[in-house]
């Protein structure tokens, strides 16, 4: 366990120990005082960890209401396009706070310094984390493929998380079947693509003639100028991790698909200008002034969802478009377009 996944630890502990005590003590009609002899010792014991778990919640809530910081070379705008339940579609749990139908628009305008003015204009659509299956169901992403179609993206970025199991790759890969754009369709696999079948995505992927950037770079022409698209699944793998396909050359537009911001840091090495990815589903679920309370990365909330930037690379992490479990609170789903401008 790293040093963040030691301060998450102390922070649950520092709230479920006191909470515990205080149970058992009200339970077992306070036998547990006497087992301690005076409720001093037991006040001892609880009051530092509730003071502990009292100064995390502060300083949590200070650094959400201080926000992030402000990258001046990009602009996030977002709009909400619900998807309208079908009859047919099954029930979801508390239904007046889940968001897992809210599916978010968001625009991210990047504007890059020194960047060749030919690149200026492209669209990027990106989807990730479907996570097909009775919840988060084929209605469902059929209705985020129309909506990232309405935006005439030049090319589509998916990051991964295809299905939740095999059962539901025909529904799943049915509905991208409609998805098309001038440049292509481009995709990496996540980790759940890797437990339900990594040859058996490939294979799907392949089929529609999508690309999957399995470690590989490529370059891409809009309007006869170059940029660079690369993607890699390296998190996923044993083998020691391949970055010498990433492009160095820095007139040219470098894009990256990755399915977890986890890759982050190892890939700011090579200076991309964009990172994209998911896995997180920002948490699914927030509260106000805390934002979300777990959040699958080995930087715990630091890249939740959002965008974020280390020297000259941007990372924006979506919140995806399905979930597992299927419930969001105060999380919408996105599809995100990228324009560079």
């Amino acid at each position: 366990m790293d040093e963040k996944g030691y301060e998450v630890l102390l922070y649950l502990l520092s709230f479920i120990i006191p909470v515990w005590l205080c149970w058992a003590a009200y339970s077992q009609d306070r036998t547990i005082l006497s087992s301690l002899s005076a409720t001093p010792v037991l006040f001892l014991g609880i009051a530092p960890l509730w003071m502990t778990f009292a100064a995390y919640t502060c300083s949590d809530i200070f650094t959400h209401l201080k926000g992030k910081p402000v990258i001046p070379e990009a602009s996030i705008s977002q709009s909400t396009c619900p998807y309208q339940m079908r009859p047919e579609d099954p029930g979801i749990f508390m239904p007046a706070m889940n968001r897992i139908y809210q599916l978010d628009r968001t625009l991210l305008r990047i504007e890059i310094d020194g960047l060749n003015p030919d690149s200026r204009g492209l669209r990027f659509g990106h989807l990730t984390d479907f996570h097909l299956g009775k919840h988060c169901h084929r209605n469902f992403l059929k209705h985020a493929v129309d909506l990232i179609m309405a935006e005439k993206p030049d090319l589509i970025g998916i990051t991964g998380d295809f299905v939740n199991f095999r059962k539901y790759m025909d529904d799943c890969f049915d509905d991208l079947a409609e998805l098309a754009a001038p440049l292509g369709i481009y995709a990496v696999r996540g980790n759940h693509d890797y437990w339900v079948g990594a040859d058996l995505i490939e294979q799907r992927i392949e089929a529609l003639g999508f690309v999957l950037l399995d470690d590989k770079t490529l370059e891409l022409h809009k309007d006869s100028h170059p940029f660079i698209l690369s993607g890699t699944e390296q998190r996923w793998k044993k083998d020691p991790p391949d970055v010498d396909h990433f492009c160095s050359d820095s007139s040219l537009l470098k894009i990256v698909l990755a399915h977890t911001p986890d890759d982050f840091p190892l890939l700011v090495g090579h200076n991309p200008h964009l990172v994209i990815c998911g896995h997180t589903h920002g948490g699914q679920v927030c509260f106000p002034f805390f934002g979300p309370v777990v959040v699958p990365s080995v930087y715990g909330r630091r890249y939740a969802s959002g965008l974020f930037k280390e020297k000259e690379s941007l990372l924006y992490v979506s919140r995806g478009i399905g979930c597992y479990p299927p419930f969001r609170m105060l999380c919408n789903p996105e599809i995100t377009i990228v324009e560079f401008v």
